[in-house]
Order: C-alpha cells, then sequence, then structure tokens
C-alpha cells in the first residue's frame, strides 16, 4: 500500500503527502494534489481506511464507534517499531482488538476530533 501521511507544524494540520510511484504529491486538502513540498514538523501515518464520511483516518485520530446500543470513544494510534496500529479505549484505556479486522471495520466509525488538540 502506498505510503500517505498527515502533515502538521506543532498543532496545526497544514496538509497531505501521498506516494505515487517514486515520487511524492503534496495537497492542502487531500483534493488537489502537486510536486510543490508542503514543509511539516510533524507526520501522521495513514490508517488506510475510512470512516462514515469517507475520509482517510491518520495515527492521532479521536474515533467515536458504534454498534447497535454499543457506543465508545478511542485514540487510534500507530507503533512504528512493530509497524501497527492500535485502538486506544478513551474509557478504559485498554487497547481494543475488536475494533477492525483486514476487511475493515467492524463498527461505524466517524472521526470526532484529534488527540493534539487540547481544549481551551
Amino acid at each position: 500500500m502506498p505510503a500517505r501521511y498527515r502533515l502538521r507544524v506543532d498543532n496545526k494540520i497544514v496538509g497531505f503527502k501521498k506516494e505515487i510511484g517514486n515520487q511524492w504529491y503534496y495537497s492542502k486538502d487531500e483534493y488537489a494534489w502537486s510536486g510543490k513540498e508542503i514543509k511539516a514538523t510533524i507526520l501522521d501515518t495513514c490508517f488506510h481506511l475510512k470512516d462514515v464520511n469517507a475520509k482517510f483516518l491518520y495515527a492521532e485520530d479521536i474515533l467515536k464507534c458504534t454498534q447497535e446500543a454499543e457506543e465508545f470513544h478511542v485514540q487510534l494510534m500507530y507503533d512504528t517499531v512493530l509497524d501497527q496500529f492500535f485502538a486506544l479505549d478513551l474509557n478504559t484505556e485498554e487497547i481494543r482488538n475488536d475494533l477492525f479486522t483486514d476487511e475493515g471495520f467492524q463498527f461505524t466509525v466517524k472521526r470526532i476530533s484529534y488527540s493534539f488538540i487540547q481544549p481551551s
């Protein structure tokens, strides 16, 4: 799967970066892409699945997950050593192993925030 990242400068999202072939392309909105580099200090790894709004999900996203009467919130986390995503349940602080499989999500998933944005 081609590499894809959300680009940040500190806590501000400044764009996105994706690899096509041997070249990198950049976008401020994930719609129009060009070879013009967007400078960033932090890269959030793409999960390569989309939420109910058809938006790609990235490490550090806060997700609302629902299935019938069950509802919970998780933070997507990426372990660079294991090259693996985890979903941390924000209520229990435990890893949710039932959120996704190789086929996709087991729940309805919607991004509602980012872990790097703190309420004022």
